[in-house]
């Protein structure tokens, strides 16, 4: 499975009520890291603020579904279907950010 993020996307992480603890933060860029997402973490006064540039991520479904559900949903953005096509990939999609 193919996604292709065509802008910058940014999440703040609120650690105020013990949501995101430091074990989640190091499950999050364990995670980032085994999928190859270039990512960074910045340290605010309450929280995180989380930055995914740009770029193309192709992992397969399973682990997609994992990056949705644990990562990609703190964020807002607008999905559309890609037609990006490549041999083993049966699905593809682009996010925009929806500032």
């Amino acid at each position: 499975m193919k996604v292709l993020i065509q802008d910058n996307l940014s999440a703040f992480l609120d650690c105020t009520d013990d949501s995101c603890s430091a074990e989640y933060k190091e499950y999050i860029e364990k995670l980032m890291n085994d999928f190859s997402v270039y990512h960074s973490f910045e340290h605010v006064e309450e929280g995180y603020n989380l930055t995914i540039p740009a770029q193309k991520i192709v992992i397969p479904e399973w682990e997609m579904n994992q990056l949705f559900h644990d990562v990609l949903c703190y964020f807002k953005y607008v999905i559309e279907y890609a037609s990006l096509g490549g041999e083993g990939c049966d699905f593809s999609i682009d996010l925009y950010s929806a500032k």
